[in-house]
């Protein structure tokens, strides 16, 4: 097969793009160990190989004292088999990778033909013995099941001492505020340098991992005085798979529009609490993504692409001159677009790469009077406001 040299060029150009922005960002794991023989006796020269479930495969080599390493790794399931001479082949599987851990896996090869047989170490503990982070990791599966929001930002309630809290301006993490956490998406930091809070949407649909730090996190998260919110999304494999899908949500799915407080003075109780009329809305998000292998055990892409359109009808309850409930209506739209690419790369049997695109642009037509009243006459609602990508 014949490969376009400029297209090789570009993905070149891109891992190089991407590993500048995320040179001070997490978005890998490591595994290490020992490799010794049934007497404890340290093997040097095992051949060890990592694979991981989606086809990416690396090889490391024991050092004079038995350890191989393999320092940088996409988070994952992985197989590792170490192979010598002599050995019977022995393999650790369902070792489970997530972002930022330093697992160690040891290996005891007996003699034998290394083609002989092959010993399987499912079960020992794989723990990191380097870091003091506490950590909590979201991976797909959990975020296939969990009940959550559309975007990534709605599972970090699920870590421990995580929550939403609307006095603390968003996600509070150990009682600090929304405003001091950091948000990473693919190794770049997207925080809002405004208020601190997330700049940069991103579905759920589309993320294969979020990792939330609360503390003990190293120094380059500085800036973080509540917790770390890191993502990552998700990558092709060694085949294609895709999906088409569809959210679909309307106001006639809701409940009863609930009373809301109106008037301090206004004598018993129910006086002083007005039911608004229920807005009319409808949301639409078709969606798309496609994932697979552009060269065999060494390039592959994610592409996903959905769509969102929410259109809403209010009609206040009151004119603004209090002459009684208002009967004009009052449209907006509003179009956000998500948008993510990547390639994901290894070079050689010992370096992986990853670059990524992600894109969420929004536009907001026209803006909503209040619920309570009828906008006074003059004031134009007709305005268009666009949210470029981060």
């Amino acid at each position: 097969m014949r490969i376009n040299k400029g297209v090789l060029a570009m993905a070149a150009l891109l891992a190089l793009v991407w590993a500048g922005a995320a040179i001070a960002q997490e978005q890998v794991g490591s595994i290490e160990g020992i490799v010794s023989d049934d007497a404890g006796q340290a093997l040097p020269g095992v051949t060890v190989e990592a694979t991981e479930a989606k086809g990416a495969k690396v090889m490391a080599v024991t050092d004079a004292n038995g350890l191989y390493r393999f320092p940088r790794l996409f988070a994952g399931i992985y197989k590792l088999t170490a192979k010598l001479d002599g050995f019977v082949t022995a393999e650790a599987t369902d070792v489970r990778l997530v972002l930022g851990k330093n697992l160690k896996v040891n290996f005891t090869m007996r003699p034998g033909r290394f083609e002989d047989e092959i010993t399987v170490i499912a079960g020992q503990a794989q723990i990191d013995v380097k870091q003091a982070a506490t950590a909590t990791v979201i991976g797909k599966q959990e975020l296939e099941y969990l009940p959550r929001g559309r975007d990534f930002t709605s599972v970090v309630s699920q870590a421990a001492g995580a929550q939403q809290e609307a006095f603390l301006a968003g996600i509070s993490i150990d009682g600090a505020s929304g405003s001091e956490n950091r948000f990473v998406i693919d190794g770049v930091d997207t925080t809002h340098p405004q208020d601190g809070i997330s700049g940069q949407s991103m579905i759920t649909d589309f993320v294969e991992e979020v990792q939330v730090k609360s503390a003990g996190y190293a120094a380059e998260y500085g800036g973080a005085l509540g917790g770390v919110i890191n993502a990552i999304t998700k990558t092709g494999g060694r085949d294609f798979a895709g999906q088409l899908l569809t959210y679909y949500n309307t106001s006639s799915w809701t409940g009863e529009q609930r009373k809301i407080g109106y008037e301090s003075n206004c004598g018993t109780p129910d006086d002083c609490l007005l039911k608004p009329n229920k807005d009319k809305f409808t949301r639409w998000e078709p969606g798309i993504s496609l994932g697979g292998p552009i060269l065999k055990d060494s390039l592959w892409f994610f592409f996903a692409y959905q769509p969102s359109t929410l259109k809403t009808e209010r009609t206040p309850v009151w004119n603004s001159d209090g002459s009684g409930p208002a009967t004009k209506s009052y449209d907006q739209t509003v179009t956000e677009t998500y948008l993510t690419a990547n390639l994901k790369g290894a070079i050689g049997s010992s370096f992986f790469y990853k670059a990524a695109f992600n894109y969420t642009p929004a536009k907001v037509e026209d803006n909503l009077p209040a619920r309570d009243v009828e906008p006074a006459p003059g004031v134009d609602l007709a305005v268009t406001t666009r949210a470029p990508s981060p």
